[in-house]
């Protein structure tokens, strides 16, 4: 009797597979953040600096899809290479790129979220996209009822 009164308040056999998935997904987070700081991150900030260099040589040069890309590498694997002072432009590559790569996160969050305000303006739009139009019918028999109508003597 006790342990199945002890089962019933815990998670029983349920508790490992909740330390192994949260344990899985530290290290995938983990692995994530690594992956991103080490290749994306240059990535994107050989794209930005490519940009800027090209655009200030010949403004609307910047705007083409490989050529900020291919420059902006060029000149962080020069600098980077660069004995005693490599580190620093890597470090440097490595914190404005993990910030460019939060603001243009931030950007698309913002952006999405936006788009999602603006496509459902009412509880029933909302409703038909999670539960399909099953919702869209409970929620107007839901509603508070209209008072006017009891207010007058229709029943009387």
């Amino acid at each position: 009797m006790r342990n199945n009164l002890f089962g019933c308040l815990t998670l029983g056999k349920m508790t490992g597979l909740s330390v192994w998935l949260g344990l899985l997904t530290i290290v995938l987070l983990i692995f994530g953040f690594i992956l991103v700081a080490g290749f994306v991150v240059k990535i994107v900030a050989s794209d930005l600096i490519g940009k800027l260099i090209l655009n200030a040589a010949r403004p609307g040069l910047g705007e083409h899809k490989i050529w900020p890309l291919l420059v902006g590498v060029a000149i962080i694997a020069i600098l980077i290479s660069l004995p005693f002072v490599g580190w620093l432009f890597k470090a440097l590559t490595i914190f404005f790129g993990l910030g460019a790569v939060w603001l243009l996160g931030r950007e698309a969050l913002a952006k999405s979220q936006l788009s999602v305000a603006r496509d459902f303006r009412s509880p029933q739009d909302f409703g038909s996209l999670i539960l399909g139009q099953s919702l869209s019918v409970i929620i107007p028999l839901c509603s508070p009822p209209n008072r006017s109508r009891f207010a007058s003597n229709e029943f009387s």
